[in-house]
């Protein structure tokens, strides 16, 4: 765990520490439940700095995330691309819808339409439709959502709403199966089994649908490297102040996953 990983697998998260905090978890790792089989690295900002011949190492040098207290999320689509943790929900989520629209442009579609979305948590459950109607439905168990929560779907909401296109139109020409098949193996979509069945589908017959609706969970990979975060014993490393630690506490804690709807049109 804390020594280089180069295995994308391996390193689903990253966490920087400085000398002092680093020490302290050799000397005593099973005190912060440190297991070498979890996906994440700790290591010394300095030593992983060394490394710039590496790409992801690359990557994360020239985003200027090189930072001792910086915990970092792995991209699930591009294995070398890391994002801090308060922003890895925004940006993976932008990450997947862009991969989704790349694939259909590749099976020839004209048009990516928003149709609805809705976000889900263990309190709230809210719905928005492209007319601009909203539902809720609230849990029994609870009537409010964590502050981490509700900063997440506002982001969210942001980014369908304003900075991505809710229409994305295309030239809708006749389908390139050989990149649509790389695409998904090289955003890791392959074992999509929608995409499967759509990709095989495609391969079989020229063109053979007219209208697709695809159902995208975002943060389903996000959320479940929160969780094995949440269970390391990391607040009293010295490499985190108290505001740092409030922060991450709450976002790994944190249960909110969103369906976002598209419409698919090739005629």
């Amino acid at each position: 765990m804390f020594e280089l990983k180069e295995k994308p697998e391996e390193r689903q998260s990253i966490i920087l520490l400085d000398y002092h905090s680093r020490r302290m978890l050799v000397m005593d790792p099973k005190e912060f439940h440190i297991d070498e089989k979890l996906p994440v690295l700790l290591i010394d900002v300095d030593e992983l700095g060394k490394r710039s011949d590496i790409p992801f190492v690359k990557n994360i040098k020239s985003s200027g995330l090189m930072v001792p207290g910086n915990i970092l999320i792995q991209n699930p689509h591009d294995s070398d691309i890391y994002f801090k943790a308060s922003e890895a929900p925004i940006n993976i989520s932008k990450s997947k819808i862009m991969c989704y629209q790349t694939f259909f442009s590749f099976l020839g579609a004209k048009s990516f339409k928003f149709k609805k979305f809705k976000s889900i948590s263990e309190t709230i459950n809210k719905e928005f439709s492209f007319k601009g109607e909203t539902r809720y439905k609230m849990d029994e168990s609870s009537a409010v959502e964590s502050s981490a929560e509700c900063d997440i779907k506002e982001k969210i909401e942001n980014l369908l709403e304003k900075e991505l296109s809710i229409s994305v139109h295309y030239s809708g020409a006749s389908p390139d199966i050989e990149e649509a098949e790389e695409w998904l193996r090289k955003k890791r979509l392959y074992n999509d089994v929608i995409l499967q069945n759509l990709f095989e589908s495609f391969k079989n017959m020229k063109n053979p649908m007219e209208k697709f609706e695809i159902k995208i969970r975002l943060l389903e990979e996000v959320n479940r490297v929160f969780s094995i975060l949440g269970e390391l014993n990391l607040s009293v490393l010295p490499v985190f102040s108290a505001d740092i630690r409030a922060g991450y506490n709450k976002l790994f804690k944190s249960k909110i996953d969103f369906f976002v709807t598209f419409e698919v049109l090739w005629k």
